[in-house]
Parts: C-alpha cells; structure tokens; sequence
C-alpha cells in the first residue's frame, strides 16, 4: 500500500492519503479477521484489492473460468466469498514479493 500511496511511513501519509490508507486497511483487517462482510462490502474489497495491486485482471478471469461471469458485482453467496478468497490469495502473493 504505501509504494501505491507513494509514501514509506504512514507519517508521510498527507490529508488526501490517510481516508484511502484508512478504507484499504480497514477492509483488509476485516478480510483477514474473518469477519462477516456483506456482498456490497467484498465486492468493494475486491475492487480496492484490485485497484492497488493491479490485480482485477486475474481475479475477473478467475470469476470467468468458475462462474461464467467478469462480473463481479453480480456474484452473491459462496461464488462471491470464493473470488474474495481468490483475490486475498493473490493480495497475500503480490505484498510477499516485494
């Protein structure tokens, strides 16, 4: 998140950086504390994953390839929580290589 936000300590994080750092890691705490998101809130963690690592591509293939769909926002139950854990994956492999 920070080479996103192109800074190296939240300290240098300005006004208009801390409501972005703020929503990406409070989504992020959710996903990974397992707690319960609704449809709305993991289609958007999906799309903010996807936003900062460049990751939608992957992910919307993924949806194609097991849910006949690119459209992620017409997913709901179990094929959504199957792409979030998809895209967590791929979250968790993009930050382990930097």
């Amino acid at each position: 998140m920070n080479r996103k936000l192109g800074v190296r300590t939240i300290d240098e994080l300005d006004a208009n950086d801390l409501p972005k750092a703020l929503l990406y890691l409070n989504g992020w705490r959710a996903c990974v504390g397992n707690e319960p998101l609704s449809d709305a809130a993991m289609v958007s963690q999906i799309l903010r994953m996807g936003a900062i690592c460049g990751l939608l591509g992957e992910v919307e293939e993924f949806a194609q390839r097991a849910f006949h769909t690119t459209q992620i926002m017409s997913l709901k139950g179990w094929s959504l929580k199957c792409v979030m854990a998809y895209a967590m994956y791929k979250w968790q492999r993009h930050w382990g290589q930097i």
